[in-house]
Parts: structure tokens; C-alpha cells; sequence
């Protein structure tokens, strides 16, 4: 997992050197192949004046697919360096969508999920220690396979949306904690239903997909931030409904003066609403 934040200076410095590292490469590797391309196009023109009709035909048909394939492999090069370097960018800018400030410090740094791409710091989501390869979040490991995560991971152009479903909204996006009784929740929707976040031990196999329930390891308990489900059962009976889309759930009502709407925050945030997070907790 690369934790990522404001302050992290030293860590910008070595993303960008791997970025221009990379950028070299790829400079170096289109270089190389052009005398081999020059090579096989003089010896694709000596052969050719010795052959039939027929078989010129065919040569010239080859060795177009040997160059498409070519400019293929450097056009997905390209693009791959491409994501990576817009994902750079955008995450030295990350904000946690936990507390939504983006400092960070030595024991607390942003990660983020290589499944989904929520970023979340440390502290906010009880990631005791960054591990050494790709991190992924709770509702993530819950329901994909391992072998999906890693091939998402080694994607960089493309994220997947959050896989679970949230109890409080419809929101398919943001950081996710497990209830009591194996729903999920966003965190900023406990927030703004008042729903209590709790250190809860819950069987293994319910945060991951390859541990069968019943089995030893399954049942084996793990402690993690979550929240009771009859909390969030009392939030999601909460009055009225949200106004764009007619759900119960975790609601505000708009601050303006003159408007007096209630909204879940992720739909405020859909249809391009100013959003700000005025709790201290």
C-alpha cells in the first residue's frame, strides 16, 4: 500500500523520479526498436523484389500485424504511464473521506484501497500498520475474490466501485464499516446519523472472502472499527425520506436560508452540492 498526503515531500520527490524514470524507459524502449523496425522494413524490400505477386501479398500483410501489434504494446505503455501519472497527481492532493482533512503525519498517513481507491488515514479507519504490498479495505476483502483484487491492483488505469452497499445511503462510493450484524456503513453517514463508531469483534470470515464460516479460521474473532446494528437500524427510521431519491437513511437538511430540502450527503454530493465537514470528531 503507498500512503500518500500533504507534507509528504520526500515521498513527491521519489514519485516524481519514478515517474520521469518511467518516462525514460519508455523514450528508450520506442528508440531501440526503431533500427530493428528500419532493418526488417530494408530486408521486407529485398525479399520483395524477389518474390511473386502472391507472396508479396502475403509479406506485406505480415508485416503490417507485426508493426499494428507493435504500436499496439507502445499505445498501452503510453496509456498505462498516463493513469499512473494522473493517479499521482490526484492523490497528492487526497483528502480522508473519514475526517476529509488531507495532513497527514509519520503514524498517520492516507491510504489507499488499490480496489476501490477510497482513501482513508490510518487513525479513521484502524489501520494499526501499512503493509508492505497493496492494501484493500474492509468491504473490499469481504466479498471479492483474491485474485480480482490483485488483478484490479495491478491495473492502474482503472478502479472498480465499492462492492458492498451501504445501510444508511445508496451511495456505491466512500469508506465503509461493518455493522454487528454483517450490513456495512459509511463512516461520514454514521456521522451524520449520530450512529456511534465502536471497536467490534466479529468472525474473520466476514471481512474475508476466502475464509469459510464455521471453519476454525472463520470463526476466529478479529477486532475492527464498526458500528451495532441497532443503531443503525434507529438511524435509518429516522423521519422523512431524502429528496432526490425518496430513500430513509443518513439525512441533513440543506443549510441555505431559503431552501429547506433533506438530502443523503453522498446525493448532495452526486448532483455537485457545496458539501463542508463542521464536526471535530
Amino acid at each position: 500500500a503507498i500512503s500518500r498526503g500533504h507534507g509528504a515531500s520526500v515521498e513527491v520527490d521519489e514519485v516524481t523520479g519514478e515517474l520521469k524514470r518511467l518516462q525514460g524507459l519508455l523514450a528508450a524502449e520506442e528508440e531501440a526498436l526503431r533500427p530493428t523496425v528500419d532493418t526488417l522494413l530494408k530486408r521486407a524490400k529485398g525479399e520483395f523484389a524477389l518474390l511473386g505477386a502472391p507472396d508479396r501479398k502475403r509479406i506485406r500483410h505480415e508485416r503490417g500485424l507485426v508493426l499494428a501489434a507493435n504500436e499496439k504494446l507502445l499505445e498501452k505503455e503510453r496509456r498505462d504511464l498516463d493513469a499512473w501519472q494522473q493517479r499521482v497527481e490526484e492523490d497528492m492532493d487526497a483528502h480522508c473521506e473519514v475526517c476529509g482533512d488531507g495532513d497527514v503525519a509519520h503514524n498517520n498517513q492516507i491510504v489507499f484501497c488499490e480496489y476501490c481507491n477510497v482513501a482513508v488515514h490510518q487513525l479513521c479507519y484502524g489501520v494499526d500498520k501499512i503493509p508492505e504490498g497493496d492494501w484493500f479495505c474492509h468491504g473490499c476483502t469481504a466479498v471479492v475474490s483474491p485474485a480480482r483484487l490483485r488483478a484490479v491492483a495491478e491495473n492502474h488505469s482503472t478502479k472498480e466501485k465499492q462492492p458492498v452497499k451501504c445501510a444508511l445511503c445508496p451511495a456505491s462510493r466512500g469508506s465503509v464499516l461493518p455493522t454487528s450484524d454483517g450490513r456495512w456503513v459509511h463512516t461520514v453517514c454514521c456521522d451524520v446519523a449520530g450512529v456511534p463508531i465502536r471497536r467490534l469483534e466479529l468472525p474473520a470470515s466476514s471481512l474475508d472472502s476466502t475464509l469459510m464460516a464455521g471453519t476454525a479460521a472463520g470463526n476466529a474473532k478479529v477486532t475492527v472499527l464498526g458500528a451495532m446494528g441497532a443503531d443503525v437500524d434507529s438511524a435509518a427510521r429516522g423521519s422523512g425520506s431524502c429528496y432526490l431519491c425518496n430513500r430513509t437513511g443518513a439525512l441533513l437538511q440543506c443549510k441555505s436560508t431559503w431552501c429547506k430540502k433533506i438530502l443523503h450527503v453522498s446525493c448532495a454530493i452526486e448532483i455537485g452540492c457545496e458539501t463542508a465537514c463542521t464536526s471535530n470528531s
